[in-house]
């Protein structure tokens, strides 16, 4: 049968069913018409007439259409009380008043359980009437609550339903009773009284529901009062203003209007504190004389109050003075902070902080504007005679109040960090910490201030808590207190349980775990999604933070991060020069980055081509770092973006705004996170991107401000020229080449802070802004320059800048020089000729010059306030010029650099006998401490190997690799370097060996050495760890993966380029790692030792040992290490480093 004949079968069928039901429908009325004429006989007869108002207002009664077969008809008195449902009846009904009073009673307290249960297990829900249930298939995707109110809306309607079928149960009743046997009055007033029960306890509970709704809108104090009330003819009883009258503050706790600003719980909101705390608050501020009670003043202003817990278990007590801050004239000032600390403290610096008690009570209030720092406690008037807590001008005022201190104590050398009344002191030795402290105690008890003792922690030390967070300047490192870490843990476990929640708790959330963002890594990352959702909250509350939010599955997920994280937590403020530089950017087609020595590129897909700009900025960064950075470790990153709203992205771990460029910059700060990362994102001109950039310039007035000629032309007369001006503009730059602060097309580079400034002579006029910022890096990069900054004492730099001066050489040009031109002065005074200088310059590596730099300046600065020559120098000169050095400070191997330096501008005096025994002095005085005083076992990592990583035919790309290079470090006992620079064209297979040379210059190549050959054999003792079998494994699966010409190790993720030593070496630390190696102690490096230590262990020559390990025969570095008996022995070191221990 076709498709279209059954169709037409079906219409058929269909026709056939509307006719036979339009046949039953005719019968029917047929049937109803003679009913109603019966009806209408039988009421002329048997029914009296009604009266005339109820004729009136009466309609004919008419029974339904619809009858099931066999059923009684209603009779006609039945009928006629039922009327027409559809007319308007509005009957004043006689009630007996003991039944009113009877069901009011149920309707206040409802119906007693006993009795409901008698009635349930009394009857039976009739068919049809009970109430639906819910959807099975809807039940999981609803919140919990959502099905709990559900169920309660169900069982009031069950009530209504039980109501019905007794109320019809009696109705029928009456229809049924024969004329003999009567109405049985018993059963019918008590299935009467059942309904009427029903419906009080259903009456009762929607009572009950409206209240709920109602009461949690209210004051907790409030909200008890409302509970206890009974209902009337009111909700919440007629007797409801009498009860409130006698509740304290009334005004206060019905204030429940949303008036507010900013992110801030309302009065009305905050707990009303026990009268209790609230009395013993009361009583020690007027102790203290910090309120005075007072009489009624005109204009005065009241406020509410609260009280907050403090650490000691005290309470603070706050004036709401959030409405009146609101017209108070509001300054803006710099506080310092945390971020002011790290950039002021060296590596291994002493700290202490000292608390200042009860600082704000101690400034006085204006008299005249004390009215406006009134309340009211216990029908009395108090006004505030110093400084609240609560006034929004208070930070500023102490603030200002605390420079003139600052300036005295910071003019005298004391570094500190003063927030508000918690100061942070100090300095780089006990003893001036020590006396850092006591002289800023002692200046503020003068002052009239008083020390908190108990808080303050006087005594000097590395590690210190400072506003909440733990700061360690050993290790540079800002750790949250155990305690704040348990309270903010507590807190998020108990909220990531829950479905909802007041956008008030998220905000206390998100006010926590940005606080701790200061001390946990990558932490920002994790608190957008939750600032987004709070904004979306608070946006549909119409700003009331009262209001609901759904806590999402997202949001559930960035609160276990920290629940995971937390514990474990700290961040670094230690510098660290950036590893590696890539550039990017995007067009309307395509994106394209490059490290400077591998480009990469692609076009975008059609369903991207309308992406905007900034957001495929964006996407560029995300991927060049995927693929460029990939194996990249625990490395600083610099990415140099042209489009200022990716920078913004990168920089602050995302955004709220926009979800999917949100989305995008938690992609790239997970994939740092993973790899243990950290980001920078700076601007870069269009001109140096492969892709012109659309931006326009930005050109910021403060950039242009400049030192004049003249004051400038005088420095340089002085102290040298610089090379560089690091804060400049196109207009007003002081050298030939500049960094700008902003995009500049002709600048050098952009962003000083992005760049090292350790060989570079530099001036710089930084903004006022970034002075700190500048010392920081000055310090950090041992940056020589010409710096100008104002004579601002009071500022927390000053300090680190007159210790900066104090360690500064700029009395003279030396360090405007690299060095090289006085070597060249020595060679031409030595008669060398002009076209030999460069050829003479080039025996010297490039950081063989940078290493003496500093050498040759600090001896060209002592020969000129000696009045000696700088090139005829006497061996007495060199020793004057040692031991002033040794005076300060300088380790053995610092004055032999010196010595080697020095020595090659003036003769060979370094050799002189008298230097050499005062070298010699300086060694026992100062011997060298070695780097390791013990090694590692080998046999660790062979095992691990054996049992880990055993079949290479069987490994991954990057287990093998990782096997490879190590077994290669310590079968060779080779530096990194060696193994990096292995290229395959120099690699000869064979049978029963297979041979490497290391053509590449290395840092131990000298004129007539050979090039260090590498033979590797088959190793059958312990064929898991044979280096010949991995070696040909891994040359094989490689093969296609590699250029014709390339070196050895390639990356194990695509594009699969070549790596160099630091990931070898990050490849060595992870096997070391894994086979239970300490790698906080033991370097890569360090299997050197470790081979060269086991193969003398087992009694290889000393010899062979230097020979493999590229030390020269005549090196003694071997025998200090490893002092053992010499066993005369030609076995090959892989043999006899693998060999198992007997």
């Amino acid at each position: 049968m076709s498709k279209r004949q059954r169709i037409e079968e079906e219409v058929k069928l269909l026709e056939d069913r509307r006719k036979a039901l339009e046949q039953q429908l005719l019968h029917e009325n047929e049937e109803e018409e003679l009913d109603e004429s019966e009806v209408s006989s039988g009421r002329s007869s048997s029914v009296d007439s009604p009266s005339e108002s109820e004729s009136e207002t009466d309609t004919a009664p008419s029974e339904p259409k619809k009858r099931k077969k066999g059923e009684t008809p209603l009779k006609p008195a039945l009928l006629e009380v039922l009327g027409d449902p559809e007319a308007s009846r509005n009957l004043r009904l006689p009630i007996n008043s003991k039944l009113i009073e009877c069901w009011k009673i149920f309707m206040a307290k409802g119906l007693p359980a006993e009795e409901k249960e008698k009635i349930f297990k009394r009857y039976q829900v009739a068919e049809g009437l009970d109430a639906p249930k819910l959807n099975e298939a809807l039940i999981p995707r609803l919140p919990e609550k959502t099905t709990k109110k559900d169920a309660y809306r169900q069982e009031v309607q069950s009530l209504i339903s039980l109501a019905l079928s007794t109320l019809s149960a009696a109705i029928t009743m009456i229809n049924e009773a024969d004329a003999e046997d009567g109405l049985d009055e018993k059963v019918f007033t008590g299935r009467l009284m059942d309904t009427a029960k029903l419906l009080a306890e259903a009456q009762f509970s929607q009572t009950q529901s409206r209240r709920a709704c109602i009461v949690p809108v209210f004051d907790k104090k409030l909200r008890q009062t409302l509970k206890d009330t009974t209902p009337d003819d009111r909700l919440f009883g007629t007797d409801l203003t009498n009860l409130i009258k006698q509740v304290k503050d009334t005004e206060a706790l019905f204030d429940c209007s949303s008036k507010r600003a900013g992110n801030f719980k309302s009065a009305f909101e905050k707990k009303t504190p026990l009268s209790a705390q609230s009395e013993l608050a009361v009583k020690e501020l007027i102790k203290k004389g910090a309120i005075v009670e007072s009489k009624k003043i005109k204009n005065q202003y009241l406020s509410s109050y609260f009280l907050v817990p403090k650490p000691d278990g005290s309470n603070r007590f706050i004036l709401n003075l959030k409405k009146l801050n609101y017209f108070v004239k509001k300054q803006h000032f710099k506080l310092e902070d945390l971020r002011t600390a790290t950039r002021l403290i060296s590596e291994g610096d002493y700290m202490l902080t000292i608390d200042m008690q009860d600082a704000y009570l101690l400034v006085p209030v204006d008299k005249k504007s004390q009215k406006y720092l009134m309340f009211k406690f216990q029908g009395k008037y108090y006004r505030f005679v110093c400084l609240p807590f609560g006034l929004c001008t208070c930070p500023y005022a102490f603030t200002k109040i605390m420079k003139p201190v600052a300036n005295k104590l910071r003019s005298a050398g004391f570094s500190s960090v003063i927030y508000l009344d918690d100061w942070f002191c100090l300095r780089d030795s006990f003893k001036e910490c020590e006396l850092n402290g006591r002289q800023t105690v002692r200046l503020l008890q003068r002052l009239g201030f008083v020390v908190n003792f108990s808080k303050s922690s006087l005594i000097p030390d590395t590690k210190k808590k400072f506003l909440g967070v733990i700061v360690d300047s050993e290790c540079r490192t800002l750790t949250l207190t155990d305690k704040k870490k348990l309270n903010i843990l507590k807190m998020l476990k108990k909220f990531v349980e829950k479905d909802k929640c007041k956008i008030i708790d998220l905000a206390i959330i998100i006010g926590k775990l940005v606080a701790a963002c200061v001390a946990v890594e990558y932490g920002w990352l994790y608190t957008k999604i939750l600032e987004r959702e709070k904004t979306l909250a608070l946006k549909e509350s119409n700003g009331l933070y009262r209001g609901l939010v759904n806590v999402s599955f997202e949001m559930k997920k960035d609160i276990g991060w920290w629940i995971d994280n937390l514990e474990n937590s700290s961040r670094s403020f230690k510098h660290k020069p950036f590893q590696i530089t890539i550039f990017t950017d995007a067009s309307d087609t395509g994106w394209g980055a490059t490290n400077g020595e591998q480009q990469i590129f692609g076009s975008w897909e059609a369903s991207s081509l309308e992406w905007h700009i900034n957001y495929k900025e964006l996407v560029a960064v995300k991927l060049a770092l995927e693929n460029l950075c990939d194996e990249m470790q625990n490395c600083s990153i610099l990415v140099r973006i042209d489009n200022t709203t990716a920078i913004a992205y990168v920089n602050r771990m995302g955004g709220v705004k926009y979800v999917k460029y949100n989305k995008v910059a938690r992609d790239i700060w997970q994939w740092a996170e993973r790899r243990s990362n950290k980001l920078v994102a700076s601007y870069i001109p269009s001109k140096d991107n492969v892709v012109a950039d659309r931006l326009s310039r930005l050109i910021n007035p403060d950039s242009e401000w400049e030192l004049s000629s003249k004051a400038f032309d005088i420095i340089v007369k002085n102290l040298g020229e610089p090379e560089i001006d690091l804060f400049a503009s196109r207009i007003n730059k002081k050298c030939k080449r500049y960094i700008s602060r902003f995009p500049d097309s002709y600048a050098w580079q952009i962003d000083a802070f992005t760049v090292s400034w350790t060989d570079l002579f530099f001036y710089a006029f930084p903004p006022f802004i970034l002075v700190t910022r500048t010392l920081q890096k000055v310090r950090e990069d041992r940056a020589e320059g010409i710096i100008i900054v104002p004579d601002w004492r009071n500022q927390p730099w000053y300090p680190l800048f007159l210790r900066l001066i104090e360690k500064s050489t700029s009395k003279s040009k030396a360090f405007g020089s690299s060095g090289r031109d006085h070597i060249r002065e020595a060679f031409k005074a030595l008669k060398v000729p002009t076209e030999s200088l460069d050829i003479m310059l080039a025996s010297l590596s490039v950081s063989t010059r940078k290493h003496y730099k500093a050498s040759i300046a600090r001896w060209l600065i002592f020969c000129e306030e000696n009045s000696l020559n700088i090139y005829k120098a006497k061996p007495r000169d060199l020793i004057n010029f040692l031991t002033e050095r040794f005076r300060q400070g300088c380790s053995y191997s610092t004055l032999n650099s010196d010595r080697s330096a020095i020595s090659l501008i003036a003769g060979n005096i370094g050799e002189d006998r008298l230097v050499c025994r005062f070298l010699k002095g300086c060694f026992r005085l100062r011997p060298i401490q070695t780097r390791y005083s013990c090694t590692w076992d080998v046999e660790v990592v062979f095992n691990y190997l054996e049992s880990k990583l055993e079949s290479s035919e069987k490994l991954n790309l990057k287990q093998l690799s990782m096997k490879l290079v190590i077994l290669l470090a310590l079968v060779s006992a080779q530096r990194g370097q060696f193994l990096a620079k292995i290229n395959v064209n120099n690699i000869v297979i064979s049978e029963t060996k297979i041979t490497l040379v290391v053509t590449e210059f290395l840092k131990t190549t000298r004129p007539g050495m050979k090039h260090p050959i590498l033979v590797l054999t088959p190793f059958t003792q312990r064929p898991k760890l044979c280096v010949f079998n991995t070696l040909k494994v891994y040359l094989e699966k490689t093969r296609l993966l590699r250029k014709s010409d390339s070196f050895l190790f390639l990356s194990y993720k695509k594009p699969y380029n070549e790596v160099g030593t630091q990931t070898l070496a990050r490849w060595v630390r992870n096997i070391m790692k894994e086979a239970g190696i300490d790698t906080q102690i033991f370097k890569a490096h360090s299997t050197r030792h470790a081979a060269s230590s086991a193969a003398y262990d087992k009694g290889l020559s000393i010899d062979v040992i230097k020979e493999r390990a590229g030390w020269s025969k005549d090196s003694k570095v071997f025998a200090r290490y490893y002092n053992r008996p010499i066993v005369t022995d030609s076995n090959d070191l892989s043999a006899v480093s693998l060999a198992k221990k007997k």
